[in-house]
């Protein structure tokens, strides 16, 4: 889960002037990591999730191909389920990762997660303010 001080900058630093501290643009209050050793693994979890006739994918990142400015590659992919009767959803996040990427976070040698969040902090401020 996300942590509420991480859905107040979203929300904060949005590059809509005219909608400030709206919510809509938060996907991933609740949100995972899956794990895989392979591509084709990967690629058979997209299909899986993408394919299930209980999840609505609202949004589907290739960081494969465009990594993020830290060299993040992965799947990310936003979705809800279709059983909220109520009309109600929760837009969920769920990563799909070669397992190597997920060695390289965690190796303090390379900077570790810490790292690449000062990294990727410092880029989305950069956005927000136009530089």
């Amino acid at each position: 889960v996300s942590t509420q001080s991480t859905w107040v900058e979203k929300t904060a630093m949005r590059r809509d002037d005219e909608n400030p501290y709206r919510s809509d643009n938060v996907y991933d209050m609740a949100r995972g990591i899956l794990q895989y050793g392979t591509l084709d693994g990967v690629l058979l979890g997209l299909k899986t999730i993408s394919g299930h006739p209980r999840i609505i994918v609202k949004r589907v990142k290739n960081r494969f191909v465009k990594p993020s400015v830290g060299g993040w590659a992965d799947v990310m992919l936003n979705f809800h389920f279709r059983f909220q009767e109520d009309g109600t959803r929760h837009i969920c996040e769920v990563q799909l990762c070669h397992a190597k990427m997920i060695e390289v976070r965690k190796n303090k040698k390379f900077g570790g997660h810490k790292e690449y969040s000062r990294l990727r902090n410092a880029w989305e401020l950069r956005e927000v303010l136009r530089f």
